[in-house]
């Protein structure tokens, strides 16, 4: 009987902790400025040295449900590639939003540049 109070507790203990380490929920994004930071950064990687390209302007419109999920409506820009590279990058990962700004398009003008 003994034995098995230490197993439940040490099972309960080994519950509480696992818990603890559980990943908490991202806080929805309430600010178009931050939504649109959170974008550029999702898309900020791309190399232009290895395309062979100078320097691409774009813009991109975008919507966000109310579970996160990011649908761009209209890409423009001269580089086909370029557009649908942060067509791919901005639609890749859930980005939850508050009320205010689901389903609202938000814009963005981008230009890249090699440095």
């Amino acid at each position: 009987m003994k034995t098995l109070r230490h197993l439940l507790t040490v099972g309960l203990v080994m519950a509480g902790s696992i818990a603890g380490y559980a990943e908490e929920a991202p806080r929805p994004i309430r600010q178009v400025n931050t939504l649109k930071s959170v974008m550029l950064n999702k898309i900020s990687e791309l190399s232009l040295e290895r395309y062979n390209i100078d320097e691409v302007e774009l813009q991109v419109s975008y919507t966000v449900n109310e579970n996160g999920q990011v649908t761009v409506t209209k890409v423009t820009g001269a580089s086909c590639f370029v557009n649908e590279y942060v067509r791919m990058m901005i639609e890749k990962d859930e980005v939850p939003v508050s009320d205010a700004l689901v389903n609202q398009e938000v814009t963005m003008n981008i230009k890249y540049a090699r440095v």
